[in-house]
């Protein structure tokens, strides 16, 4: 099957005209250099997670690239509002 795909995409007009002609697969793209602490910061969730007797179930970790410094914090729900709120407390203090 995974080879009718290829084929079909190859042979498609339409997948052709929309389709990378610089995109090298499998290459990703660089960072730029970080110069200062929490220029860059990368963050994801981890869970759920047993629920903890406060009513969190996810872990945010949250990395600085310049430092390497990692902050976690334990938070209800892997939403937007819960990494502002996070940032907010853990982060800008």
């Amino acid at each position: 099957m995974n080879k009718d795909v290829r084929r079909y995409v190859r042979r498609c007009q339409v997948c052709d005209l929309f389709r990378s002609k610089s995109c090298k697969y499998g290459m990703m793209h660089g960072f730029t250099e970080v110069k200062q602490p929490f220029e860059r910061i990368s963050m994801d969730f981890i869970g759920p997670l047993s629920l903890t007797p406060r009513g969190n179930k996810f872990a945010l970790v949250m990395i600085d690239h310049f430092s390497r410094y990692i902050k976690a914090s334990t938070v209800p729900q892997n939403s937007a509002n819960c990494v502002i709120q996070a940032l907010h407390e853990k982060i800008l203090f």
